[in-house]
């Protein structure tokens, strides 16, 4: 709870002015650091204002070099796949390299196609088992789900519940409550295009409370 709080307090003493970050394209791509950093997902990490996202996780101090098999505007690798299921990424993972952190942020094209919620559960357990194997030293972030506009959002705070009251997720796994924080924001719906993907400011409130919990 103190975490939370801090978390949130870091956010709202900063600006939501995006332009005020140092994302330039084909800039600060080219910085060489010693851990490499994979996040994995659907349309959300990286489709549309998402090509923000990793450059935004730059600028709030995670020093990581992106990988994956997609690259963003921004020349960052990254494993996001639009309207991948849970189910769709547990097929792909062959294709994830190996990572000294893996960020999975999955689920939300589950809920909005009625797979069952005990489902989604299990293959993100399997999920994150798996990435444990490519890597025993890999620290493994799991985030629950963004809260959406929709009546289904009732299913998504029901999923989060279940990320956030497992005890027995997956070895190195951490559940971080990233959608709970987006949410305790209050006008947390102001911050998506069409209730479901963030806009640009989305992602910069996003991106701000991902790196408070892995800085």
């Amino acid at each position: 709870m103190k975490k939370n709080i801090l978390i949130l307090l870091i956010f709202l003493m900063s600006s939501f002015n995006v332009e005020a970050t140092n994302c330039i394209e084909n800039t600060n791509s080219n910085i060489p650091y010693y851990k490499n950093m994979d996040t994995i997902g659907d349309s959300i990490t990286w489709q549309g204002e998402g090509q923000y996202f990793r450059c935004l996780l730059r600028d709030y101090g995670l020093q990581y070099n992106f990988v994956g098999n997609n690259v963003d505007r921004f020349s960052f690798k990254h494993d996001g796949e639009g309207g991948n299921t849970s189910a769709q990424v547990i097929k792909r993972l062959n294709t994830i390299p190996v990572s000294d952190v893996y960020f999975l942020l999955i689920g939300i094209n589950d809920i909005l196609q009625n797979v069952p919620i005990n489902i989604t559960l299990n293959n993100i357990k399997k999920i994150g088992n798996s990435l444990y194997e490519k890597n025993n030293n890999a620290r493994i972030y799991i985030s629950t789900l963004l809260p959406i506009a929709y009546k289904q959002n009732t299913q998504v705070q029901k999923l989060n519940n279940l990320l956030l009251s497992s005890n027995f997720m997956c070895t190195n796994c951490v559940v971080i409550d990233v959608g709970g924080d987006f949410y305790r924001l209050g006008n947390w719906s102001s911050f998506l295009i069409e209730g479901i993907h963030p806009n640009l400011n989305g992602y910069n409130a996003l991106s701000k409370i991902i790196a408070a919990y892995l800085a």
